[in-house]
């Protein structure tokens, strides 16, 4: 046999054959999580924003494994609820699935305004290892091409995307 043969791996992808002499030795592979082998389910970053001038203000906001949710309340001046959620494994799974399948890889960078200058502006920074986006909108939305929706209210995909996002946190307001 080769070497190629022994350092070949296994079926077991979270597996690696090493040649010991006659022997074989299964170590885990740091290339691949055992429980996944799927790309990094948390983000490195993630910040995710919806507010206008009649309604709340919402902010989702990653801070190491915690997701800090703040509310800002419709009435002026009332204090801003603050929150402190940790999502689960399942969710942070389920919450990536979304996003993968709404195809918001594809959203463009902005989404801005067209004609009006008040109403309601959202915001999307999120990192993962393998992708990235930076969108933004005001009184526009991505549709299900990622092109600009053409209207003042948000779509079936972007609101779709809200849920994801208020699943995430433990289904607190985000709209």
């Amino acid at each position: 046999m080769i070497l190629a043969d022994f350092l070949r791996p296994l079926r077991n992808p979270t597996s690696i054959r090493l040649a010991l002499g006659l022997a074989c030795a299964l170590i885990p592979s740091p290339l691949v999580n055992a429980a996944d082998s799927s790309p990094a389910r948390v983000p490195e970053e993630f910040r995710a924003h919806i507010g206008g001038f009649l309604g709340g203000d919402y902010v989702v906001e990653m801070r190491g494994s915690v997701i800090t949710y703040t509310a800002r309340a419709k009435e002026r001046g009332q204090p801003a609820r603050t929150e402190s959620v940790t999502p689960t494994t399942a969710q942070w799974r389920e919450f990536r699935a979304a996003l993968d399948e709404l195809k918001i890889w594809q959203w463009k960078a902005d989404y801005p305004s067209k004609g009006m200058t008040d109403g309601t502006q959202w915001s999307l920074d999120i990192a993962y290892a393998d992708r990235s986006l930076k969108a933004q909108g005001r009184n526009q939305y991505p549709g299900d091409d990622a092109k600009a929706s053409g209207q003042p209210v948000p779509g079936k995909t972007f609101q779709r995307y809200l849920a994801a996002v208020k699943n995430l946190h433990g289904g607190r307001d985000f709209e």
